[in-house]
Order: structure tokens, then C-alpha cells, then sequence
């Protein structure tokens, strides 16, 4: 009886994970749109960026029919050399673009205000500092995309595959949950490193007016407040078709707290099934552990062969539809450790927020 218990969680896991991968290959393609000549604005917050924003430099130099956006970088009171470095790339840089500075005021949420403040056109593709853009027509294509009835678009991410492999992972597995959940309307995820949005939404909603005093989160709240309001405004966009890729944390402790600011977007956020989302995994994980435990004691591994063998298979069958997408097969040489790893990460980060202060970009969250 106790193992059926422990088993509960595993079992919804899988079943969840199930409907995402089966919901993933039923998504039919869609063509673009006709192309328009649609405005954007790109607002670009960053502090202390200077190691890692180079890889966005580079590729918006790439970037094509530069005469269809314009660029409003908004320095968040960096302590770093990222301000002289966008300023000297802008001097160089042969298009509309400005460089901003939040003087009386802090925080990420503040400087996309700011940014759209001061921007000019109709709708606003908010971007991470830290993320590259894989297509050089990336904007121009972003326009066809613009229906007349959708007013909110989520772009799904996938951290750099060369880098921290458990965090990688991670992330290429949150993609396909994005984008497939947010398909069939039940959008559970968003990603403030790629955000597609009517200007006149957002100055209506006013999204981030309650939740200045939380760090992070800028993306789900908003989220959250365009599902009350009207979940139809919604739509995600393939990452088939548009690739933003993030820089992953530099070392383990990095993505400790990067794990830590996910779990307070959805303690906050006032996101139902984002919350169930996150229960799920957290539980099914550590049930993962209790199992083997449990297996141990009684010396009976049957059901815990049985149902970690599934949730590898379903959890591979995630990860390779997302490396499909974004490349690394080599990460499935490793995806077995995860088996193990990702329960006893989960257990990490639940003592490093009782015990330890968490930071985001130099400021506690």
C-alpha cells in the first residue's frame, strides 16, 4: 500500500508527460503569414551583462531589414563595463537604437517599462540579455507572424547545448512544455528572454504594477495577467520556425539559484496549473527517491525498474523532440544521469531557499 502511495506521483508524471510528447507530433505545421509591415520595438534590460552579452551583439549585427524595428537597450543600474560595451557597439551599429538608463529607480520590470516608455511602434519583442538569435531574418519573419487577434506571443527557449548539461536539459524539456501546452491553450510557461506583445496590452494591464518588490518573474506575471483578462490573446510561436537560444549558468551554484527563481515565479505568479505543473515534477521526483528507498528496505525492485524506466523513456522522448529542434544529440549520452541527478537537485534547492539567501543578478530575490 505504502509503495502504491509513493507511486501515485510517478504515475501522474509520466501520464503528463505522455500527453505532451503525443500532443507535440499531432500539431500540424502552419505556413506563414502574409507579410506586413508591422513595427517593433526591441527592448533589450540588462545589468551586469558584460560577459555574456556579446553572443546578442553579434547576432543582431547579423540581423536584416533593419528599417522594420528599433532597438532600446535600458542598462538596470549595471556595476560592470555592459554600458560602454553597448555603447561602443551602437556607435558601429548603422540603424535605429538607442541606450537608456534607469536612474531613480532599479529592477528589471522597471527598465522594461522604461523601454516602452520610450518606444515607438505598436508592438514590443522583449529579449534577455544574454540570448542569441540563430536566424539573420529573425525580425522581419517575427512580423508575419502578428495576427490581429492575438495580442501576446510566447517564443519557447533552449539554453546553449554546450554548456551545463543538467541545466540544459532542463531546458529543452521546459520548450516542448511550452509550446505544446500553450498550443492547445492551457498556457503553463513563458520565457522573459523571448516575448512578442501589442504595446496598448500591456499599458492596459499594467502587469508588473503589484510585484515591483519581487526580483524576478516579469515574464509570468504578465502571463498570468493576459490569461485573466483574456486567454484567447494568446499564442505561442514554433521554435521550429524562430531559435532563441539563452546562455546557460556558468557552474552548478549558478543554476541552484536560477532553479530557486523558477520555483518563486511559481509561488507567486497566480498561474493554477503552472503551480500543479510544478508540484508534479517536484513530487514525482522526490517520490522517485522515496521509491528506491522503499525498494531497498524491502528488497523488491520491481515497480521501481518499471516506472523509473518509464519516466526515462518519456523524459528522452521530450528531450529528443527538443534536440530535434535545437541540436546536441550528444546530450542523450548523458540524459541517464538524470535519472538520479534531477531528483537530488530538486532536494538541493528546497535546502539551499530555507537556508541560504538566493541572488539574481547581484539583488536577493
Amino acid at each position: 500500500m505504502l509503495e502504491l502511495i509513493i507511486s501515485i506521483p510517478i504515475i501522474i508524471y509520466i501520464l503528463l508527460w505522455m500527453l505532451f510528447a503525443i500532443g507535440y507530433v499531432l500539431i500540424k505545421k502552419k505556413k506563414y503569414n502574409t507579410p506586413n509591415n508591422t513595427g517593433i520595438s526591441v527592448i533589450i534590460p540588462f545589468r551586469n551583462e558584460e560577459k555574456r552579452i556579446q553572443p546578442l551583439l553579434e547576432s543582431l549585427s547579423k540581423q536584416e531589414k533593419k528599417d522594420s524595428y528599433e532597438l532600446i537597450f535600458v542598462d538596470d543600474n549595471s556595476e560592470d563595463n555592459s554600458h560602454s560595451i553597448v555603447s561602443s557597439w551602437l556607435k558601429k551599429y548603422n540603424s535605429r537604437a538607442k541606450l537608456l538608463s534607469l536612474n531613480n529607480v532599479k529592477g528589471k520590470k522597471n527598465a522594461i517599462e522604461y523601454g516602452i516608455e520610450m518606444s515607438n511602434q505598436t508592438w514590443i519583442l522583449s529579449l534577455d540579455a544574454d540570448v542569441e538569435l540563430t536566424q539573420n531574418d529573425f525580425f522581419y519573419k517575427l512580423q508575419q507572424e502578428i495576427e490581429p487577434s492575438k495580442h501576446f506571443y510566447i517564443i519557447p527557449v533552449a539554453e546553449d547545448k554546450g554548456a551545463l548539461f543538467i541545466s540544459v536539459i532542463e531546458s529543452y524539456i521546459l520548450s516542448i512544455i511550452t509550446y505544446v501546452s500553450a498550443k492547445y491553450a492551457i498556457s503553463l510557461l513563458a520565457s522573459g528572454a523571448g516575448l512578442l506583445f501589442n504595446k496598448d496590452l500591456f499599458l492596459k494591464l499594467k502587469p508588473y504594477d503589484k510585484n515591483k518588490n519581487i526580483a524576478s518573474g516579469d515574464d509570468m506575471f504578465f502571463l498570468s495577467s493576459v490569461l485573466k483578462y483574456n486567454s484567447n490573446l494568446v499564442k505561442v510561436i514554433s521554435p521550429k520556425t524562430f531559435k532563441i537560444i539563452v546562455q546557460a549558468p556558468n557552474n552548478y551554484l549558478e543554476f541552484i539559484h536560477s532553479s530557486i527563481r523558477r520555483m518563486s515565479k511559481m509561488y507567486y505568479v497566480k498561474i493554477r496549473n503552472t503551480k500543479l505543473l510544478g508540484i508534479i515534477v517536484i513530487a514525482a521526483n522526490v517520490s522517485l527517491l522515496l521509491l528506491l528507498i522503499n525498494s531497498v528496505v524491502n528488497n523488491n525492485f520491481d515497480n521501481l525498474i518499471i516506472l523509473t524506466l518509464s519516466k526515462y523513456i518519456l523524459d528522452s522522448s521530450l528531450l529528443m523532440l527538443s534536440i530535434s529542434i535545437y541540436g546536441g544529440w550528444s546530450l542523450l549520452l548523458v540524459s541517464s544521469f538524470m535519472i538520479i541527478l534531477y531528483p537530488l537537485h530538486i532536494i538541493i534547492v528546497f535546502l539551499f531557499s530555507i537556508f541560504t539567501d538566493s541572488f539574481w543578478k547581484g539583488r536577493t530575490l
